[in-house]
């Protein structure tokens, strides 16, 4: 079933949504047709900030030295 996101409210945009970055993603694109960025662009960046707002929320915050170690553990990761 496809959501019109333009038709919800505030309250029940956030309820419907909740921590789903692909809802996020699909409401961003049909609340702002004419941005200049694709879904699967505001995906990763929905979902990007809802972990770190998990993170934060738990303490967890991965700080940068420490991504750089799980980035060079990754296989096949160029850069």
């Amino acid at each position: 079933m496809k959501i019109d996101y333009t038709k919800l409210d505030g309250p029940d945009l956030l309820y419907e949504m909740g921590m789903d970055g692909s809802k996020w993603a699909k409401a961003f694109c049909q609340l702002n047709p004419d941005a200049d960025v694709d879904e699967s662009t505001m995906l990763g960046w929905f979902c990007n900030a809802i972990m770190h707002t998990l993170d934060t929320e738990r303490g967890t915050i991965i700080n940068g030295e420490h991504a750089e170690y799980l980035l060079s553990r990754s296989e096949g990761v160029t850069r």
